[in-house]
């Protein structure tokens, strides 16, 4: 990402496209900047994933707007908290678990992570190797 570029754990970025921006959430937390860890699923007959397909397969950079959206957890979190996640909204969990691995949270931290099929949950092993006593995966 460019030099001044930031953001709060649970936002998301736009990847700026002529035919309408793409939504991405962050997975991963500000202090890993300047990466940025994003998820993406390419799916069959959905607009936005065709034009990020074009984008991947043709342009040498990105262009990003944002970030956006209002959904945090600010440390220090003194409640216990419970986030779900549904298929690839994993990645917005996982900007806050990685954030709260750098800072870690004064409350047990549930994660409930959903999907339609047992393949979806691609980021299992990485979450489970994570193990931090705080977090709680469901």
């Amino acid at each position: 990402m460019p030099a001044g570029f930031a953001f709060q754990a649970g936002q998301y970025i736009e990847i700026v496209h002529p035919e309408g921006n793409i939504p991405l959430s962050v997975a991963s937390a500000p202090w890993r900047l300047p990466a940025l860890h994003l998820h993406y699923r390419s799916t069959p007959g959905l607009a936005e994933a065709e034009r990020m397909d074009a984008l991947l397969a043709g342009a040498d950079h990105l262009t990003v707007a944002g970030p956006g959206g209002d959904v945090s957890l600010s440390p220090p979190l003194t409640h216990p908290a419970l986030i779900v996640a549904g298929g690839t909204g994993i990645a917005q969990a996982e900007s806050f678990v990685d954030a709260f691995t750098r800072q870690p949270p004064g409350a047990t931290v549930t994660l409930v992570w959903c999907a339609d099929r047992e393949a979806d949950f691609y980021l299992a092993a990485e979450l489970e190797d994570l193990s931090p006593p705080w977090l709680r995966l469901v």
